[in-house]
Formats: structure tokens, sequence, C-alpha cells
């Protein structure tokens, strides 16, 4: 075994990636080498903003990123992780002259992780970077083998670039006899073929259906195992057109991720292929996973699950994989499970490890002793796909999803006001241009003061989206309390939302701009920006991704507390500190009960801190229809609390003492 040493620089593809961050872990955790990560933005900041995101979740490499600084001769040893912003479907994989050379006389390996996994879109758009990507790192691997030797070209392939091919699948063919199942599998394929016929010491590794990992249940996209997963625990798995004998060629992301980096440091490993998957024998029946997950499920969730039929059908038949995508290119049902599945359930092949078990050692997969670790994460997290959003990123992102509709309502002086969600998009994105046109940078405080409204929401989001602090307070505080708390924090801006502070404030004179977002009917003040003026007139740029210019560890609040037993203190919350709670309130109800319609009623005011987490950001972490109510006037609660029928309901203590002082001063409380 040859292991790596500080002369060792490894260039990683796809870090940003499930597999690639494991593997990156891996380098770190047991190899003294360093690290080249190629992470592709519009710039150099952009590229870290988006790398420092993608692995908010895991310390060690985070504090290896700590003041990161682009690769040169001088710095090259000083950390074990170098970030270059490039992009491998482009020309020298587009790196300036300096960094291309640069890397050219220092890289010893590389490992070549990046890959566009979408697994039926149109195949030119697939050899982008399966393909041509792939070709392009093997130019820049001969250039650095014409400098020096490169001792290693790393490649992530798949088993199922075997296509339909039944029997024994061999580790060193391959061939497109037998057709594949999607255009994935054969752009893997195309890319797989221009390795194997380079000249260059190659590695070449075909993992099965890679899943979370053994350890922690960590996976970043809830796919193709997960979906059946999924629709078993909801009760909506009755049939499966398969044999109850098929085999689940599963595998965990951490074996896949040390088997990778172990065998790409082994001089003997050159030219060789891997599957890396577990033995045939040791794979569980599809019949053995269920009845598995339906023991677990009644064991810890006290939910007992339907046994499911099993009818087997060849589903390698081109017509009937036809029928199915028809039938499920468009829902979350069984007929896109089954197609997304089809090459995971096969029981005609067995993937071949003699390489595997030659430099690796035997390996069996033993589903009991890490399949509960890995229902407890993907339960917690709703099957939600990990990203690098935001909060405010999410509530965005959740409402252009058609999958899981979101549905407003504003209730003023007992009236429901229904809100269309169309308009609630094109005004977060109109108050992040307004922002932006009144010269708001990131890190500039904002003051928020005002009636629980989709105004509110709406102001919350875009403040998040441009990067600045938001500051609510209390529309019951003091005029002078809300002066001294907008002079600590240091708003440049106010936004009102309570009338009778817009006379009030106005009349400090603060120097601040103040903007209402009081209703319509409410007269302002000549100098107060209306809402209307705020948001403009014209449609807001459409934007099918809006990127906050933030880390998880810049402030995304600061909270006052309420001055009832002293002088208002500002608490920070970061990006990453909103993101926790919302996921964690998210995954607290029991699991049926968060599947199915969710209703919530925000009536205390939304600056308060749990209130302003599970009102604000927390429901769109739910996998479920959101029905959202916003109250203006808490007045209004008794009435509108039995029309709501919320399914999640939240106060403080002090409000259920005074429900309960009422129940035992009425009749009832004499029986």
């Amino acid at each position: 075994m040859e292991c790596g040493n500080l002369k060792d620089i490894i260039f990683l593809t796809g870090a940003t990636g499930f597999l690639g961050t494991q593997i990156a872990q891996q380098l770190i955790k047991k190899y003294n080498v360093n690290i080249v990560v190629l992470v592709r933005g519009k710039n150099y900041d952009d590229a870290y903003k988006h790398l420092t995101r993608v692995w908010w979740e895991f310390p060690e490499l985070i504090e290896e990123i700590k003041g990161i600084k682009k690769v040169n001769d001088d710095n090259i040893d000083e950390n074990k992780i170098y970030l270059v912003n490039g992009n491998i479907t482009k020309e020298n994989l587009g790196l300036n002259s300096y960094e291309y050379n640069f890397l050219l006389n220092n890289i010893t390996h590389i490992i070549h992780a990046a890959a566009d996994i979408r697994l039926n879109m149109p195949l030119d758009d697939l050899r982008k970077v399966n393909v041509q990507g792939t070709l392009n790192l093997l130019k820049f691997a001969e250039d650095i083998n014409k400098n020096h030797d490169i001792k290693r070209f790393s490649y992530l392939s798949k088993a199922y670039v075997a296509g339909g091919q039944k029997d024994i699948i061999f580790e060193d063919i391959l061939t497109d006899e037998y057709g594949f199942l999607s255009n994935y599998e054969r752009s893997k394929y195309e890319g797989e073929l221009k390795v194997r016929n380079s000249n260059l010491p190659v590695s070449i590794f075909r993992p099965g259906m890679i899943i979370g990992d053994s350890k922690t249940g960590y996976i970043k996209t809830f796919n193709t195992i997960y979906v059946l997963i999924r629709l078993y625990l909801n009760n909506q798995l009755h049939l499966l057109p398969v044999s109850k004998d098929s085999k689940l060629n599963i595998v965990p992301v951490d074996y896949v991720a040390e088997s990778v980096v172990k065998l790409t440091f082994d001089k003997n490993t050159e030219n060789k292929t891997f599957h890396l998957t577990a033995p045939y024998s040791s794979l569980p029946t599809i019949e053995d996973f269920l009845y598995y997950i339906q023991d677990w499920t009644l064991t810890n969730m006290n939910i007992k699950l339907s046994k499911p039929f099993f009818l087997p059908i060849s589903l390698l038949n081109p017509k009937i994989v036809t029928i199915l995508k028809y039938l499920g290119q468009n829902s979350e049902g069984l007929g896109k499970t089954i197609v997304e599945l089809a090459p995971y359930m096969n029981e005609d092949r067995k993937f071949s490890r003699d390489n595997t078990q030659k430099f690796l050692g035997s390996y069996t997969l033993q589903l009991k002793k890490f399949m509960h670790i890995i229902l407890d994460y993907a339960i917690y997290n709703g099957f939600f796909h990990r990203s690098q959003r935001t909060v405010h990123e999410q509530v965005l992102f959740r409402l252009k999803s058609k999958s899981r509709p979101v549905q407003y309502y504003d209730i003023v002086e007992g009236q429901f006001l229904k809100r269309k969600k169309s308009d609630i998009i094109n005004d977060i994105l109109k108050g992040v241009r307004s922002l932006k046109n009144l010269g708001i940078n990131p890190g500039d405080k904002i003051a928020v003061i005002g009636f629980n409204s989709t105004r509110y929401l709406i102001l919350d989001i875009s403040i998040g989206l441009v990067g600045a602090v938001n500051v609510p307070i209390y529309y019951t505080s003091p005029v002078n309390e809300i002066n001294e708390i907008i002079k600590d924090c240091g708003a440049k801006i106010i936004f009102i939302g309570a009338p009778n502070l817009l006379t009030s404030l106005n009349d400090m004179k603060l120097g601040n701009y103040i903007i209402s977002f009081c209703n319509e009917n409410i007269k302002i003040p000549s100098n107060i920006l209306s809402w209307k003026e705020f948001i403009g007139n014209k449609n807001a740029k459409k934007s099918n991704n809006i990127f906050a210019p933030v880390n998880f560890d810049d402030i995304a609040t600061i909270r006052y507390t309420s001055g009832t037993t002293g002088k208002p203190l500002g608490v920070s919350f970061t990006h990453g500190n909103l993101r926790w709670m919302a996921e964690y309130i998210s995954s607290m109800p029991p699991w049926a009960d968060r599947n199915k319609k969710i209703s919530y009623l925000s009536f205390l005011p939304m600056n308060h801190v749990v209130e302003g987490i599970l009102g604000t950001y927390s429901p769109y972490y739910a996998p479920a229809p959101l029905y959202l109510y916003f109250l203006e006037n808490f007045k209004d609660l008794e009435t509108s609390l039995p029309q709501v029928k919320p399914t999640i309901f939240f106060s403080v203590p002090r409000f259920y003492e005074k429900i309960w002082t009422k129940i035992l001063e009425s009749s009832i409380g004499d029986i």
C-alpha cells in the first residue's frame, strides 16, 4: 500500500456532490495529502461560498477551508484543501493560465467524481459533463503526465453502465451490446470508454446504488430507493411488479468513498476496474428490505404498514418501461418509482467482485446494522433533498415547487383574504430588487415593525435574499424603546406595518428611510414611502435561482427581547442557526401528521423568536401541502381559530394560562 505524503496533491472534481464530499472527508481523515477542489462559480468568492455552504454540515472540512487561499508556490503546504474556480466542460477546465500551469507542475493524482446524474435528460445535455467533461479532465491529466508522471487518474463510473446485460457482469468488460435503461447510463458508459482508451494510469470504480452513510445516515438526495421507502411509509405501496426475490444492489456511501481513496493510492491497482458493490449473497431481496422497514416502523413509530403484493413483470421490456415512464413522468407515484428502480431490482445478474475482493478483502452488507440509522436520518429530514439553501432561499424554492402546494391567507377584520402564490413570489423578487435599488448591501440592518401578514413574510424573505440583517421589533413596544433599538442596531431602513406607529415614528425624525407595509386604506404621511411605491409597478425579472450573498456563519437576524424584565437585548442568529431550527421544528410532529395537509395560524408577533421560525421558515421543510394563515389582529384569535382549525398550534405559556383561568371561571370549571 502506497499512502499519500506531503508531496501528493489530489485534484478532486465533484467535491460539492454527495460522494465527492465523502471522498474529501476520507482524504483529510486518513491521508497526509493536499487537496485541490474544482468548484464552479461566477468568480472565486462565489465558488468559495458555494463550497462552504455545501460542506456546512461537515465541521472537519469547514475547518480545513477557513482562510483558504488561491493555490500558489508560496502557500501550497499551509492548508490541506485549496479551491480553484473552474468548469470541467470548458477548455483548460475554465482555469486561467497561471492556475492551469501551476496545477500541471504539482498535481499527482486526479479523482474525477463530478457527474450529471439527471436520469433521463436529453443525451446531448448529459454528455456535456459526463463525456466532454471527462475528455477535458483526461487532457488535463495528459498535460500533467508530460510535465511529470501522474500517479493515478481515478474515474467514478457506475455499475449500471452494463445496461440491460444479464448473468455475470465482469469488472473489466465494457459493452453496449445490451442497450441502456437511461440516457444517464449511456453517457456514463461513453465517459468510461474514453477513460479506458487513454494511455494514463487509471482506476475505474463502478459503485452500485449508493445510499446514506452507514454511521450517520447522511445522504444528499433522497432518490431511487428512498422514493420506495417514502411511499411505503405513507402506505402508498400496495403492488410491486417485480419478484419478491429481486435483489437490491445497495451500498453505503462510506464504503464507496473509503474504497476509492484506498485503491487510488495503491500502486498495484493501476488500470483495473472495481465493482464497489456488496457480494450478491449479502444483498437484501426487495421482500426482506420492505419487511425490515415494516417491523422497524411498527416498533419505532407505532405505524402498521400493509404487506405489499408482488406481481413479477419484466421491467426490462422496452414497451413496459415506456408505459411506466409515461404514467410516472409527472408524478411521484409508483410508475416513476419503478422506472427509477428498475436497474436496481433485477435478479437476473450478478456483479463480479474479483478485483475488489483481491485488493479490499471480503465485505458483507449487514442491513440490520445500519438500516435503522438510514431510516432515522431520512424521516427526520422528511425525505427532503439536502441542499445549500438558506431558509430564505428554501421558502422561494418551495413556492416554485409544483409537487407540494402552498396557499396563503391574510385574516383582516374577520375576512379571509386569499393571496396568490404567484403574487407572493413576484413581490419577493420585487422586494429584493427594491432593496438593492435603495442601496442595501449584505450585512446592513433593516428594522421591521408590524402586524402579521403576507407582506411581513415577503419583507423577511426579501431581506434575507439580499444578505441584509432583519431586525424585527415588537409593535407593542413603547415608541421610545423602539427608537433605542433602532439606534442600537443601526438600521438603515424601517418598515412599519402598524398604523399607530406611522405618525409616532415619523415625528421622531430618525433620519432613516421609513416605508409602510400597512394596508392601502391606511393614510400615511407624505414623506413615508408606501408599499406600492416600494414594490413598484413592474413585474420582477423571473429567476429560477436566487443565491443570497451569504455564508451560513453570517448573521441573518437580530432578535430583541421584549423588555418586560429590563432593557431589550439583541440576540444574533446566523443563517445556519435559522436553518437548523427550522429543520428541527419541522421534524417534531409525528410522521403521519407531517405528511398530511398542514394548516398553521400565525398570530403571535412574527418578531417572537419561536414564531419567527415556526411561522416564517419551518413549514417549508415539511413534506406536505401548506395552508398558512396570518392573523393581523390578535384579538380576532377567538373567532379565527375554529375557522382555521390549525393542525399545528403554538403559543407561549401565558396564553395557555389565560385559557385555563377562563375555563376554571366558567361553568365547566365547577364540574
